[in-house]
């Protein structure tokens, strides 16, 4: 075995550190030095002095505190060994030193932690430590092969042969754009910035988009080598914000960037499971900090623009479009040229793969694409700035290399690199385009009128969909080495591959791959992490991903994670396994089925070889944690979820390529089909699967009337969902069909005569207070199965659970359990009491109804049968300890109520009496959790019972307990003064309809009055509006309005208040109110609920006749004017 000598490692800092107040200390003084030169070497330099000034403080801190890390794992593991131990005198020392380290410790391992695992949220426990440490020991290279095939071993060996290998990689080609002419009908087909555009890029960049640079920056991904991780930036932005900000503007004032900042380490992915040779690493850039922030400054402008610049063949990282669009487009394809068994039209499908993408793409190329886009020269020079500037060292075994200087190739890690290279590939896509254009290829169209699809783009991921023919397939490979010679980059033939629709015979074949310089193969294989070829008539094809969770699950077997873990890796870890299947396709119910159980079953053992008791129902789990359940998430439903958001989302946007190629070939969107029930049979897969999740799911969906076109009674377009209509005009032929035939003749009215004759008298009046909205477009399908009206996987999810539920009032939120799961207390702790009142631990009552045991005596008392009931109150301890505890409590006395309700009343009582943050709760729980430890302790360690050592472990724990929560949530002590002034203190909430600037605006202010009046029912409801100018009032108004709720009567005065200041001729107008839902809804338009959803529409249109209008709220005595107007007017 090779010896690996000391590392030499710079110091990073650490955001364990960063809550100290001596660290806060250091920061201040150390930032408040004197710098001479710019404003970039400044900062530089003040990072540079601060990270060591906090080295040496970690130093010390380290030998004052007698800190050896590796001695602080052992002794937390003893300590979560030794935490249950009754030997008090003998471990308590122990156990809080440990704790007290641990706390320390866990910070520290947090930032060196793979994801975001924190929120398993078992403090003490070796889940950090371990994964860390794997991770470590994984990714340590001890011996490579070079490129004569000779293993090598040293460590400087080593070194030299990896940076060899990436200096050779980050070389520009020989071919490079310096040496070879753009072709003349390549040169203008660049999409070009609009004067829009433009405008867009040349605004100053302000103060706050660094700020948002800074926050939006991960602060625990890996640093740079300034070793300044974005966390530090984050915290001291009080005090390093003002010379950040400086800094990073400068750099867009002079164009020039400091070379250390643009300085990276390079650290080493293993691409397989034991990689033999450095081209089985992929190098991720680790940049310093001010760097990621100024490329994150580009690509948050950037950004703006990519719905523009990228045409519809390429999904990755354009917003509003997803991995799972090219998903369902290449199974569509596939599906289609799978049908071609007969006749002359032949079909390929060429799937390449892209060779060190990223790292091979020519500078002087970019500099030649962003020029021909017609980006400003002053965004030409900040990226190429950004992107040749750099210089490298890879980290091997976490030491750096010799620095050297890249040729090509842009970083992954580098905020704007994506972009970039979306940027680059579109070329390709333009290229490919206009070789349609000209006739030379034809794409493949699944249906008439459906869009010719001849490639699909997702990042370095692409196919190419064309007619199989000698003269196609040359072009293909003529424009692929035409992109490659001019981008630098390369194809690796060998490892694409092309397959041919079955009618293609066996010797053309053999000609295409000729030309192609590729092999064909059966199958496509799996593209973006799916099978596109799945039919659902067999389950064989999902197999790999049953497999796949369970090599995961088994690979987490040695962790010994508490139930409160297992739950959120479950939900969050294992079904991401699932996520990017789950978006596409609806699984077969044998597979949900199937991985649902293996979650169920890891939950209640923690493993999946040894057999174990599943003491409560699937059903019981899957419920919501409000509703007694612990939200184990059901993959049927939540695969449903992922499918029904797909389907809205192609409905709400019918300009995305899938959406066009969906409706062209089923004449239907996906959401239209299912709520209509029009399916045909010859569909694909993809397709069924969001009709049937939509079908589902129908009873959640309304209509939004603005034209009036949907029928009365085929659609829920009131609150109450139904529509009762008179008996004296069921059966008249004049009967209203149409909502629109509900319409004053020549206006957008209720015509209510006609309404009161039709309906009875509650329908009557809901539809009347019904708004109507005055643009004339067809009525909207909306969402309305969720309260607030996000159409979001959630919302899908929640509202499935709900409907699955046994019964009405299991639908309803329990107090109790809301307030547990909210609650401040040890995760453990909170799953503990859930295991209790369900039944759900372990007892010998249960165990011997199971026949695992045979003697069911309490290990306590040995008289009575242990129960929940005997264990935890009516047995002799249980009666001591709650009497002897600091709560008091005689237990005897309630020994004819269940000990469910027994727990639950005092918990509330308790809750009641001090504050959600009650402390008596958390010992209450302290109790009843030493009582089970206890017994545990005797039952298999075989301990003697002493009560007195037992009360004494109780009072320990809960102080440690409220250690942990101190050090997680911080103080809490508020008393209720403080906390009602704390909430008192109302922030504006602002948001821009129209604009950004509010210099020379008038100031509306709106308020609705609304209320139910009881003896009648009736809602009466009314709206006030006063118009401000330099603090007078020159206009005011009110009126009585129909309204369903207080909320739409807020919004019905907004919009009359516009209305009127647009009609006076204001041009700017910051209008006032005092409702936050109306605040969120505007923001979050259209995911609002429906009944709001016409009047923000008609609020967002009446916006656009202003230049600039934003909407604040603001406090209710702000808005006292628009109050009065609106209750004298409904009175």
């Amino acid at each position: 075995m090779p010896k690996v000598g000391k590392k030499r490692r710079s110091y990073k800092i650490e955001g364990w550190c960063l809550n100290f107040e001596q660290v806060k200390d250091i920061i201040k003084n150390g930032w408040g030095m004197d710098m001479q030169g710019s404003p970039m070497y400044s900062c530089s330099r003040k990072l540079q002095q601060i990270k060591y000034a906090l080295a040496g403080w970690c130093r010390e801190f380290k030998m004052n505190n007698n800190i050896i890390w590796d001695d602080v794992v052992r002794k937390c593991l003893k300590s979560q060994q030794d935490m249950e131990v009754t030997d008090i005198e003998d471990n308590s020392k122990l156990r809080r030193e440990s704790f007290h380290e641990a706390m320390i410790k866990l910070a520290y391992w947090k930032q060196r932690a793979k994801g975001k695992w924190l929120a398993l949220g078992d403090s003490n426990t070796s889940f950090f430590f371990r994964c860390a440490k794997s991770r470590k020991t994984r990714n340590e290279i001890k011996f490579i092969q070079d490129k004569n095939g000779n293993w090598i071993s040293d460590q400087d060996e080593i070194k030299q042969d990896i940076n060899q290998h990436f200096q050779e990689l980050f070389k520009a080609n020989t071919q490079c754009l310096g040496r070879i002419e753009i072709p003349e009908h390549l040169r203008d087909l660049p999409c070009k910035l609009t004067d829009e555009h433009i405008q867009i890029l040349n605004k100053p960049f302000t103060e706050g988009e660094v700020r948002d640079a800074v926050f939006q920056i991960g602060g625990l991904k890996a640093p740079g080598p300034d070793g300044v991780p974005a966390i530090f930036l984050q915290k001291a932005w009080d005090v390093v914000g003002n010379d950040i900000t400086k800094a990073v503007l400068h750099f867009f004032s002079s164009g020039y960037m400091l070379k250390e900042w643009n300085h990276t380490h390079i650290a080493l992915i293993p691409k397989v499971n034991c990689p033999e040779k450095a081209s089985q690493f992929r190098p991720i850039s680790l940049c310093n900090v001010i760097y990621k922030v100024v490329s994150k400054c580009l690509t948050n402008r950037l950004k703006q623009l990519m719905n523009d610049l990228v045409g519809p063949y390429q999904n990755a990282f354009v917003p509003k479009r997803l991995m799972g669009d090219n998903c369902l487009l290449a199974h569509e394809i596939m599906t289609y040229i799978k049908k071609q068994k007969k006749g002359y039209n032949r079909y390929a499908i060429l799937k390449i793969d892209m060779n060190k993408a990223y790292d091979r793409v020519s500078w002087d190329f970019i500099e030649w694409l962003l020029d021909a886009m017609r980006f400003p020269a002053q965004w030409r020079h900040w990226l190429l700035q950004c992107i040749s500037t750099v210089s490298y060292s890879i980290l091997v075994n976490g030491e750096p290399t010799v620095v050297f200087k890249p040729k090509c190739g842009i970083r992954q890690g580098d905020p704007i690199s994506p972009y970039i290279f979306i940027l680059v590939m579109e070329m390709l896509s333009k290229m490919m385009v206009c070789l349609e254009k000209e006739g030379h290829i034809t794409g493949i169209k699944i249906a008439r009128g459906s869009p010719s699809i001849s490639h699909l783009l997702f990042a370095d991921d692409s196919l190419f969909c064309f007619k199989a023919d000698n003269y196609s397939c040359l072009k293909i490979r003529e424009t692929i080495d035409l992109f490659c010679s001019i981008s630098g980059e390369a194809i690796n033939f060998e490892k694409s591959s092309v397959i041919f629709s079955p009618n293609t015979p066996g010797p053309l074949k053999n000609v295409l791959k000729g030309i192609l310089g590729t092999p064909s193969a059966d199958s496509l294989g799996k593209y973006l992490g799916c099978n596109v070829e799945v039919d659902g008539r067999s389950s064989q094809a999902y197999q790999p991903l049953i497999e796949k969770v369970q090599r995961k699950i088994t690979s987490w077997k040695y962790m010994h994670l508490s139930h409160a873990g297992r739950i959120i890796l479950i939900n969050s870890i294992l079904a991401a396994l699932c996520t990017n299947i789950l978006a596409v396709f609806l699984l077969p119910k044998s597979i949900t089925t199937r991985i649902t159980l293996m979650l169920m079953h890891y939950w209640w053992k923690g493993t999946m070889e040894k057999r174990g008791v599943c003491w409560v129902k699937r059903a019981v789990l899957e419920k919501p944690k409000g509703m007694g359940g612990i939200g184990l998430r059901n993959l049927e439903l939540y695969n449903k979820a992922f499918l029904m958001k797909q389907a809205v989302r192609i409905h709400q946007n019918p300009k995305l390529l899938v959406a066009q190629v969906m409706t062209s070939a089923y004449k239907k969107t996906p959401l239209e089909a299912g709520l209509e029930n029009s399916v045909k049979q010859k569909t694909s897969w993809g397709f069924k699967g969001m009709v049937r999740s939509v079908q589902s799911m129908k009873e959640g969906f309304g209509k939004v009337i603005a034209a009036g076109n949907s029928l009365i009674s085929h659609c829920y377009w009131v609150p109450s969902r139904e529509i009762k209509l008179k008996n004296n005009h069921v059966q008249n032929e004049s009967r209203p069909v149409r909502i629109s035939d509900l319409f004053c003749n020549n206006s957008r009215d209720w015509n209510s005569c006609l309404i009161w004759k039709t309906f009875e008298k509650s329908s009557a009046k809901e539809i009347l207070n019904t708004y109507i909205s005055k643009d004339a477009h067809e009525d909207k399908i909306h969402w309305v199965g969720f309260h607030n009206g996000s159409s979001s996987v959630k919302s899908f999810y929640a509202y499935q659970i709900i409907c699955n539920l046994e019964g009405k009032k299991a639908a309803i939120q329990d107090r109790f359990w809301k307030k547990l799961w909210s609650s401040r207390m040890l995760p453990k702790w909170k799953m503990f009491i859930w295991r209790c009142l369900n039944k759900a631990l372990p007892l010998k009552d249960g165990l011997k109804k199971r026949k695992i045991v045979h003697d069911s005596n309490c290990v306590f008392c040995q008289q009575q049968s242990e129960t929940v009931h005997h264990l935890f109150r009516d047995c002799w301890l249980a009666e001591l300890m709650w009497r002897s505890s600091h709560l008091g409590i005689c237990s005897v006395s309630a020994s004819c109520i269940p000990v469910t309700v027994w727990v639950k009343n005092f918990m509330l009582f308790m809750w009641k009496e001090d504050g959600h943050d009650s402390p008596r709760v958390r010992m209450f729980v302290a109790v009843l959790w030493g009582i089970w430890i206890q017994r545990n302790n005797i039952q298999f360690r075989k301990e003697k019972l002493c009560p007195t050592r037992l009360l004494e472990w109780i009072r320990q724990t809960f102080e440690e307990s409220e250690k942990a929560l101190f050090i997680k949530y911080g103080p809490h002590n508020l008393d209720n003064s403080e906390r009602r002034t704390h909430s008192a203190r109302i922030e504006d909430k602002v948001v821009w309809l129209v604009g950004k600037s509010s210099i020379d605006s008038d100031v509306l202010v709106v308020d609705g009055a609304w209320k139910r009046r009881t003896a009648s029912g009736d809602n009466a409801a009314a709206i006030g509006w006063c118009l401000i100018h330099n603090s007078d009032i020159i206009k005011e108004g009110g009126n009585q309005v129909r309204a369903h709720t207080a909320l739409q009567a807020e919004a019905l005065a907004m919009l009359e208040g516009l209305a009127q200041a647009a009609a006076n001729g204001v041009a700017n107008i910051i209008v006032k109110t005092d409702s936050s839902n109306l605040v969120s809804a505007l923001k979050s338009f259209p995911a609002c609920p429906i009944e709001k959803v016409g009047v923000c529409h008609d609020i967002l249109s009446t916006a656009r006749l202003f230049r600039n209008c934003c909407i604040r709220k603001c406090p209710r005595d702000s808005v006292s004017c628009a109050h009065a107007i609106a209750v004298r007017n409904r009175l």
